[in-house]
């Protein structure tokens, strides 16, 4: 359970839009704030920043940050030949799997799930299958089993395999799945759906709730140059699943809504999360152009009319024991990016993370995540959620 920490007093302004002014050396504009709290109800403490779990070894990309039953972590860095299991405060406990072919070998963990009973899956893409391990009485992480990749793609789609494993009520797994249009000259991308899976990981139930997770801003012109993509200015949507009401929970940085999605593929809006807008920095907006091939002629007007005309509301959203972990922008530096709420919206902590996180992982009060440094390092790092 998470540390109680005093609950904000939002009091009656529930549906009211407030207006504040502030200036920039532009002139005055005009900033757009609901329900958002100035100050910040709990403090992280950090447990630990490490950017090498061990000899030899540097975190570049990672991709899962998932939690034992006894707590411990796995680190899967991409691309690595091995995982990393630490304990709570990030002090290295072994290195699963080494470099090669054979049985708990590896050339590149492209992604790995982690299911009941600590079965830990990772799929090479370069060995072409999907290993299975599993920790003996010894501690030691032994292979089980392993598979070819089975796909099931739905119609006008193609599929990777899920980006997410969920367990449900018994023995129940679900996954949730991204994919992709197949056609090439579309300017959507990055849809998401449910599916129950087995314990190889593979389908074993329809598609459902397939939605559109967010607008690459993909546009391919007449030389087949492409625009800027999955940059975070764009519209953006955040797809969760809670296995326990069989709903999608799904959020749009175009609006502040909460959707509840059930299984006959009826949206319901739930409750209305707090947010704050203000006017894009166009020096920022033009960093955001440099990978525009200039050689399409209108490319760059095309991709600034996809901008929003304010900063996103959201740049994270993470469905957590019936709970939503927030972090949106906001225009104030001092003021709380991350807030906890109700799946209602009803805002329940709010705290502060002075650095862009990736990868977030929560454990009952603490938060895992990857840190970018300014001089291109990665670091792990671990904080602790605690009471002002």
């Amino acid at each position: 359970m998470l540390l109680k920490c005093k609950h904000l007093k939002l009091g009656i302004v529930s549906a009211i839009t407030i207006l504040m002014v502030c200036c920039t050396s532009g002139g005055d504009i005009t900033r757009e704030s609901f329900n958002l709290p100035d100050k910040a109800t709990c403090e992280l403490t950090e447990l630990f920043r490490i950017s090498s779990p061990t000899d030899g070894a540097f975190f570049s990309h990672i991709r899962k940050i998932h939690i034992l039953s006894d707590g411990n972590l796995i680190v899967q860095n991409y691309p690595d030949h091995q995982l990393y299991e630490l304990t709570p405060v990030g002090e290295l406990v072994s290195v699963i799997g080494r470099q090669g072919r054979g049985p708990g070998e590896f050339i590149q963990t492209y992604i790995s799930h982690l299911t009941l009973n600590d079965s830990l899956h990772v799929y090479d893409f370069n060995n072409i299958r999907h290993q299975v391990l599993f920790k003996n009485d010894e501690g030691e992480w032994e292979y089980k089993r392993e598979r070819a990749f089975r796909r099931k793609v739905p119609d006008g789609m193609r599929e990777q395999i899920p980006k997410l494993v969920l367990p449900g009520p018994g023995s129940d797994l679900y996954g949730v799945f991204r994919i992709f249009p197949t056609s090439r000259d579309t300017l959507n991308g990055h849809y998401a759906y449910v599916s129950r899976v087995d314990r190889n990981v593979e389908h074993m139930g329809e598609v459902s709730r397939l939605r559109l997770e967010h607008d690459l801003a993909l546009h391919r012109g007449d030389n087949f140059s492409l625009s800027v993509h999955n940059n975070r200015r764009f519209y953006k949507g955040f797809y969760n699943f809670n296995p326990e009401t069989d709903e999608v929970i799904l959020i749009h940085n175009t609006s502040n809504e909460i959707i509840a999605i059930d299984t006959s593929e009826k949206e319901t809006v739930i409750g209305y999360l707090p947010f704050e807008r203000f006017p894009l920095d166009r020096k920022k907006l033009e960093g955001s152009l440099v990978n525009v091939n200039y050689h399409y002629s209108g490319m760059k007007e095309i991709v600034q009319d996809k901008f929003l005309e304010h900063e996103p509301y959201y740049s994270n959203v993470i469905l957590h024991q019936n709970r939503l972990w927030i972090n949106l922008a906001r225009a104030d530096s001092k003021s709380p990016n991350w807030i906890i709420t109700t799946l209602n919206g009803e805002v329940l902590k709010a705290f502060r993370i002075p650095e862009n996180i990736s990868e977030v992982t929560i454990h009952g009060n603490r938060m895992y995540g990857s840190v970018l440094n300014s001089d291109e390092t990665v670091y792990l790092v671990g904080y602790e959620l605690k009471e002002l």
